[in-house]
Order: structure tokens, then C-alpha cells, then sequence
């Protein structure tokens, strides 16, 4: 049995500069990780007892060992990659290569055409936001600017031009 000696005393500073230190660490940090599973495994605390020392929830507190072992056993926590595509970056990257090469030479590339390039590749049919979203990922942007109405009618206009209305308002220059 081993011989217990006298119980540490602290002056009141000198632990609130200990929780001070303790608070500024960042959930995560691996010797906040390491002292709590030391904590748990060494003492016997629960985890509702770890958290009240390193100010923290218990569940925080549980999440913070689980994510210890993972990393001890080499397992990933990041997830990576992406999982709304509906091709590979590299194929995708291919059919839109191919119509950059339109777009280069001064053709206006339109979305169905990337939508028809899309499905002809995958196979499948897909719709038409799926490749406005394929653009937006890959950073294209809108080729052509509305710059008039599709029911515009150049007549009309120069017609409307040429007609003379009476004018509401004159502007003359101040009287002195």
C-alpha cells in the first residue's frame, strides 16, 4: 500500500492562474486531449468531472477521447471529396475542356450544351441546374450579356423615336 503524504495547498491566485491557463486552451489541443484521457483512465473521472475542470461540456468531453483514439489508431477524422458530383473532377474537367475550346474560338456555349455534354458522358440523364451548378464549381461564368429583350423589335423603336411628343416642361436658362 503506498504511504500518503500531505495534501497540496494552493494559495486562491495561483489556481485561478491554473484555470486561467486551462481556459485558453483550444478544444482540440493535444495536451488537453491527453490530460483527459490520462483523467479518465489514471483517476477514474467521469467525464461530467473532467469537464468541470477543463470547462467544458461532458459530452465535449467524450467526443475529445473518441477523437484521441482515432487519431492514435491513424484513422482520418476529414471526410473530404465530393459527394454532390455526379462525375469525377477529372472527367467533369475533360467535358467542360472541350467546350472551353468553343468558348475560346468566340461560340457562345449554352447550358444545354453542357447539359447534353454531361449526359452523353455520364450516361444518364441529368437536369439542367445540375450543370448550371458543374459551371458555378468550376467558375464559369456568363459568356453572353442581355444587352436587349427577346421580344425587342428594332422597327418599333426607331418608329417611337422619330414620333414627336409636346413637351410638359421647358428648361430656359435663368433670366438676370
Amino acid at each position: 500500500m503506498e504511504r500518503r503524504g500531505r495534501r497540496a495547498v494552493f494559495e486562491k491566485g495561483t489556481v485561478e492562474r491554473a484555470q486561467m491557463i486551462v481556459e485558453e486552451l483550444k478544444y482540440g489541443d493535444p495536451v488537453m486531449m491527453a490530460i483527459s484521457v490520462l483523467l479518465a483512465s489514471r483517476l477514474s473521472l467521469t467525464s461530467e468531472q473532467i469537464g468541470s475542470i477543463f470547462g467544458i461540456s461532458p459530452s465535449t468531453v467524450v467526443r475529445m477521447n473518441e477523437r484521441f483514439r482515432k487519431e492514435d489508431q491513424g484513422i482520418s477524422q476529414n471526410w473530404g471529396g465530393d459527394r454532390r458530383s455526379i462525375l469525377p473532377t477529372d472527367e467533369t474537367v475533360d467535358v467542360l475542356s472541350s467546350l472551353k475550346e468553343q468558348a475560346s474560338q468566340g461560340k457562345i456555349v449554352v447550358v444545354e450544351q453542357v447539359k447534353l455534354a454531361l449526359e452523353e458522358k455520364l450516361g444518364n440523364q441529368i437536369s439542367l441546374q445540375t450543370a448550371y451548378n458543374i459551371l458555378h464549381r468550376h467558375g464559369w461564368r456568363k459568356v453572353k450579356p442581355d444587352k436587349e429583350h427577346p421580344k425587342c423589335d428594332p422597327q418599333k423603336q426607331e418608329e417611337f423615336k422619330k414620333k414627336s411628343f409636346p413637351r410638359r416642361y421647358v428648361w430656359l436658362p435663368y433670366k438676370q
